[in-house]
């Protein structure tokens, strides 16, 4: 059974005298899949740096059963240095920060699971290699496998497959579905109609202002949503 975990309650964020986002309403449930849709600049990337308290907001995120500490956030690619010269392996093994600490060190189950992690994502063997040897589908999929062993309850990922190539983007989706088997709850800003409709079970359209909130049938009917997405 389906348990509203995270209660968004008149959520707005502004950059000085701008309003990005005002008044975003919604419920996220466990075992969930909630795409985040709307025109460019309309305020997707704000709610969901708001969400996993990333930058200041106004109105209330409140958590039942889960805390901050239960959110693993993945942002656009463009804000994620791929020069650091670090391992394929450390990058994954850093979803442990919370258990280890700055300096502590791996264990060996831990060792094993970013392995696995790694070949889970279809990067076995790749753990030596410098992230800044990887391609952007490769850099992806290590960021995933981070994600996994992070063992978060809700995953916020902002933006994820722009510039994937189909395989990448395939996988990827899989993998999402099977963290919503786990009782994870997944929250993606996304483009593509597709990938909505095929994947995921919820909707928020937010476009300054909430547009709409609800299952992916309901929102994707709506004359907004037609507006930029268009018809089936």
């Amino acid at each position: 059974m389906k348990n509203n975990i995270v209660f968004v309650k008149d959520v707005s964020v502004a950059y000085s005298d701008v309003v990005a986002v005002r008044k975003v309403n919604l419920t996220l449930k466990t075992s969930n899949l909630l795409a985040v849709i709307g025109r460019n600049g309309g305020g997707k990337s704000s709610f969901v740096r708001a969400l996993v308290g990333e930058i200041p907001f106004a109105g209330e995120i409140v958590c039942d059963g889960v805390t901050q500490r239960d959110f693993a956030y993945l942002p656009q690619m463009k804000h994620i240095n791929r020069e650091f010269p670090i391992s394929v392996f450390e990058l994954v093994a850093m979803g442990f920060y919370r258990v280890v600490g700055e300096f502590g060190s791996i264990r060996p189950w831990m060792k094993e699971a970013c392995n696995d992690a790694l070949d889970r994502v279809g990067l076995a063997g790749f753990g030596t290699r410098q992230i800044s040897e990887l391609s952007g589908g490769q850099f992806q999929r290590a960021l995933f496998a981070r994600l996994m062993v992070q063992n978060s309850k809700v995953i916020v990922l902002d933006e994820p497959f722009t510039g994937m190539d189909g395989q990448t983007t395939r996988d990827l989706l899989r993998l999402m579905s099977s963290w919503r088997d786990q009782e994870r709850s997944v929250v993606a800003v996304l483009h593509d109609r597709r990938h909505v409709q095929e994947n995921f079970d919820e909707v928020v359209h937010i476009d300054g202002s909430q547009v709409m909130f609800g299952s992916v049938e309901n929102v994707f009917e709506q004359p907004a949503t037609h507006a930029i997405f268009g018809g089936k």
